[in-house]
């Protein structure tokens, strides 16, 4: 099971707002989420269930650096924490739906499906965070530009 996956509106807000001082300054979406992926770093082991485990904080580097890099003009993804430990983001518009998942070792695969008239998938793994580079994000990613 993923944290928060049905939400319409993505928990970080919440999250981040139990942990910044009480004031009336905005807190952009992107600072938002950097926030819930450290705030993973908390979970243990059985957060969800004697069977899960907590996330890798090397993955939820992974995931901070990851965004660090994606181009302007993407929408910013939701974070999401299986049972098993595994971080990711996705997006999921009326047009596509795509995840990142951190595969450790400083790998992610990235699976996207139109959802258009003409559904497309794409899936590609064992891609390394440090050879990623905001061109080759956007080149990937250019079905978000317009999701």
């Amino acid at each position: 099971e993923l944290v928060n996956p049905s939400l319409e509106t993505p928990p970080s807000e919440d999250l981040s707002a139990r942990y910044l001082p009480s004031s009336n300054a905005m807190l952009d979406k992107l600072a938002a989420l950097n926030i819930e992926l450290l705030l993973y770093s908390s979970f243990k082991d059985g957060w969800d269930g004697s069977q899960s485990r907590a996330p890798a904080d090397a993955d939820i580097n992974d995931a901070q650096t990851l965004l660090s890099r994606l181009p302007s003009g993407i929408p910013i993804p939701k974070p999401m924490l299986s049972s098993n430990g595994k971080v990711g983001l996705y997006w999921d518009t009326d047009k596509l739906f795509a995840d990142i998942a951190f595969d450790g070792g400083g790998k992610f695969s990235l699976f996207s499906r139109s959802k258009t008239d003409a559904p497309h998938e794409l899936f590609s793994e064992g891609l390394e965070i440090g050879g990623m580079s905001s061109n080759w994000l956007s080149d990937n990613l250019v079905v978000l530009f317009n999701a």
